[in-house]
């Protein structure tokens, strides 16, 4: 299998940098966990827009309505676990009884969908962590899954009928069957041979596009989760997360956390465009607790 290269560097000395995110201005934004920063790029020539303090490890990040930026924030320095709001130059905190919110998503449901692993995702027994979904107009958290061992990306498919999931600690991408607010599952989608995933995105041809932290690539699945593409990060790159944006779609962003980078490449398939409230439904649904999705501990 021929292997491209990430041959174009955005912007650099980020700090740790996670969660690209392309935004209904244009831009590219990216968060410096390791300076509690999120950083706002000028994708023409990587020029720093703005960056905003919020302290703590701020790890993923999604556009809501009227270009309001969610952040999952893991906690630090006195920063609890929580989910962030950005909106203009104010921030609003809501926080629960989280380990440590890693990567969120906008779903059909109109929800807000987060992953909260706990411990460590590489070294160490892995610890059972947790999904959650928000409703980002009352600030409820409804408790949507748990057992996933470091649950870490997540995307919801094309079609909208399935939500998968990285799940670190094992190397596995695990598909969740989705209906009305409700999860079953899950059932392996992926097993990587190389490297442990952490964010994902679809373009729109199904294909699922994953950083592979320790792999240094980024590592493309077909929509049957067969591996169908490799692309090489630059010698002592660390893939954190990914997205898509460009006026077509069509360039695929990658945060490489070693050097602090934001790597770009130009695709001939354009990314999935994220689900955002104003475009969903206006029905929310929560989970009975019954129908909480659980992992058996053999699974």
């Amino acid at each position: 299998m021929k292997v491209p290269i990430f041959d174009h560097v955005l912007a650099e000395d980020l700090g740790f940098t996670e969660g690209p995110l392309w935004t209904c201005r244009g831009t590219v934004m990216a968060v410096g966990l390791s300076r509690g920063l999120v950083y706002e790029i000028d994708p023409a020539d990587g020029s720093r827009i703005r960056s905003v303090e919020i302290g703590g490890r701020p790890n993923g990040l999604a556009e809501g309505a009227e270009g309001d930026v969610w952040v999952a924030q893991a906690g630090h320095r006195g920063a609890p676990p929580s989910i962030q709001r950005i909106r203009g130059d104010d921030i609003t905190t809501f926080a629960e009884r989280f380990h440590a919110p890693n990567d969120l998503a906008f779903g059909p449901d109109g929800l807000l969908w987060f992953t909260d692993p706990a411990g460590h995702a590489l070294g160490g027994a892995p610890q059972p962590g947790r999904i959650w979904a928000m409703d980002s107009e009352s600030g409820i958290f409804t408790l949507k899954a748990e057992g996933v061992l470091y649950p870490n990306g997540l995307a919801f498919s094309p079609t909208g009928d399935a939500l998968l999931v990285a799940e670190t600690a094992t190397a596995r991408i695990l598909r969740f069957d989705y209906a009305a607010g409700m999860l079953e599952g899950p059932t392996l989608f992926a097993q990587m041979d190389n490297g442990h995933p952490d964010g994902i995105a679809f373009d729109q041809e199904g294909n699922l596009y994953v950083a592979s932290t320790d792999g240094r690539d980024v590592q493309i699945f077909s929509p049957h989760g067969e591996l169908a593409e490799i692309i090489a990060l630059p010698p002592q790159g660390f893939a954190t997360n990914l997205c898509f944006g460009g006026a077509d779609a069509c360039t695929l962003y990658v945060t490489s956390a070693k050097g602090g980078m934001i790597l770009s490449k130009p695709r001939s398939v354009p990314g999935l465009p994220l689900l955002k409230p104003q475009e969903l439904p206006a029905t929310v649904f929560h989970l009975p607790t019954q129908g909480l999705a659980r992992l058996a501990a053999s699974d």
